[in-house]
């Protein structure tokens, strides 16, 4: 048995990153939970409730003798292993300075299946942990069927569980769940494609050729060197604009050549392929910008990046062309693009959007994706705690909720597995500090603006140092980490990462 085996009734638990808490037994009148979905989210949801004491059934849809297509061969998957990885076999960076690095160590330290059995099964990646696809999925199956108190179910799930249950059905979420899930948040409320657009690092820009205003002076306070407030959001959820807002944007004017250059290397940009399984249909107020620019090389600045109603204050006229950028957080340390999600290539995207003159030297926190992705408007549909409205007892989790990766799905499985059981047990739930990775994720997912698109976790989620002046990049990635590990550390220490009553 593995130390964290949730056999166990009371032990103190060890990993090599640190201890992790005792483990209690179940009680008061709800003593078994469904997981429906066992992918990386529903597996780490369904071993931290054995560990808590629950019995646990876990239902996976792959790998049924009803549904023998499933076994080996449905895209994207290629077992009926559970938390098989489909894309890259790559958790990340382990650099523990890092905002995956940090987030690992703190699902470790909470007692997490996964990390240890990725690092058990790991390949060489340099400062990265990636894993043997295989033998991680046969690995987590194996200990998830030879646990005590999770029952593995090969079954398709195509309603919402009455009892208390965590749905972590993933992006692929079948046509029978995704509708009953739709019917308890508004159909408006679920999305069915992904499409991204680059976030970049506020204190990267240059603030000299930019300018903050709102479409024809509909200012709603203004935008400084710190960030800014924003809107500017269509009800579809899409992103064309902004001129349907009173917030205030950041706006980077481009001229006629530099708006003409940029539009050319976008052209002759290196694209994704869309995967067998993804049908590249998009939304038209989502399309990415290569799509827009193969209809025409004025497409652009007669959509997303119009500068109708936009004066740049340098010049007296308006620009040619405008690309806006959102504040994407509280804190006004980071900025989307506006309208600019793309399938180019991460380094294509690097190259090409440092073409606008203030993103030159820019810092990119998130690099654009368009892609199939079943999720939720977790922020606006669901409830504190990320439970269904009226379901007090059910709740979602993984990229259901919002999140992109797979540590970031590991980690909100985690998640929802506690904020369950303290809800069942009828005990208070202290949040993880804002400030650790864990924090900084789960509050997007429960407090980001509109238009909500699925984020993995990194710098720019963190409140910012109370500090005065410009840190290096690297002394400022530094103290952020040295405070989320102290401040993790502090709430863990405290006994709120479990918030249950240990047996005596």
């Amino acid at each position: 048995m593995r130390k964290t085996d949730p056999d166990v009734t009371v032990a103190d638990v060890t990993v090599a990153d640190g201890p992790v808490a005792v483990v209690p037994v179940a009680h008061g009148p709800f003593t078994a939970v469904t997981v429906v979905g066992g992918g990386l989210a529903g597996s780490e949801a369904a071993w931290t409730l054995a560990r808590l004491g629950f019995d646990v059934e876990l239902i996976e849809a792959r790998g049924g003798e009803d549904n023998p297509a499933d076994n080996a061969s449905t895209p994207p998957w290629q077992s009926g292993d559970l938390a098989e990885l489909v894309c890259s076999n790559s958790l990340k960076s382990d650099d523990p300075a890092r905002p995956t690095g940090l987030l690992k160590r703190e699902l470790a330290q909470l007692g997490s299946l996964l990390i240890p059995l990725a690092r058990e099964h790991a390949v060489a990646a340099g400062t990265a942990l990636a894993v043997d696809r295989g033998s991680f999925a046969r690995a987590v199956t194996g200990e998830i069927a030879a646990s005590g108190r999770i029952r593995l179910v090969r079954a398709e799930v195509t309603a919402i569980p009455e009892g208390p249950a965590i749905l972590a059905t993933g992006p692929l979420t079948r046509p029978a769940l995704a509708q009953a899930i739709a019917g308890a948040i508004g159909s408006e409320g679920l999305y069915f494609y992904d499409a991204i657009a680059p976030v970049v690092e506020a204190d990267s820009l240059d603030w000299s050729l930019a300018f903050s205003a709102s479409r024809w002076g509909r200012d709603a306070g203004g935008v400084d060197s710190a960030g800014g407030d924003a809107g500017g959001v269509d009800s579809a959820g899409g992103d064309s604009g902004g001129e349907d807002s009173g917030g205030d944007y950041l706006n980077c004017p481009m001229n006629r050549e530099e708006y003409e250059a940029f539009v050319e290397a976008i052209a002759a940009a290196d694209k994704v392929t869309p995967r067998a399984f993804e049908e590249p249909r998009y939304f038209e107020n989502c399309s990415p910008v290569e799509l827009m620019v193969e209809r025409g090389r004025d497409v652009l600045r007669y959509g997303p990046l119009r500068p109708i109603g936009l004066i740049d204050p340098r010049t007296g006229a308006r620009p040619w062309a405008v690309v806006q950028l959102r504040m994407e957080n509280r804190h006004r340390t980071a900025f989307n693009l506006v309208g600019c999600q793309t399938r180019m290539t991460y380094p294509s995207q690097e190259r090409v959007f440092r073409l606008i003159p203030a993103l030159r030297e820019a810092r990119f926190l998130r690099l654009g994706e368009v892609h199939r992705n079943t999720y939720v408007d977790a922020p606006r549909r669901l409830e504190e705690g990320l439970f269904l409205p009226g379901r007090p007892h059910t709740a979602l989790s993984g990229l259901l909720c919002g999140v992109e990766g797979y540590v970031e799905s590991m980690a909100l499985g985690l998640y929802s597995a506690l904020r369950l059981a303290a809800r069942l047990r009828g005990v208070p739930f202290v949040e993880p500090p804002v400030t650790c990775a864990l924090g900084a994720l789960a509050w997007h997912i429960r407090h980001a603006p509109a238009p909500y698109m699925p984020t993995n976790v990194h710098l720019g989620l963190w409140p910012p140092l109370q500090v005065t002046g410009r840190l290096p990049k690297a002394e400022k990635r530094r103290m952020l980490a040295e405070r989320a590990v102290a401040d993790f550390d502090a709430w863990f220490a405290a006994g709120a990462g479990f918030p249950v009553e240990v047996p005596t």
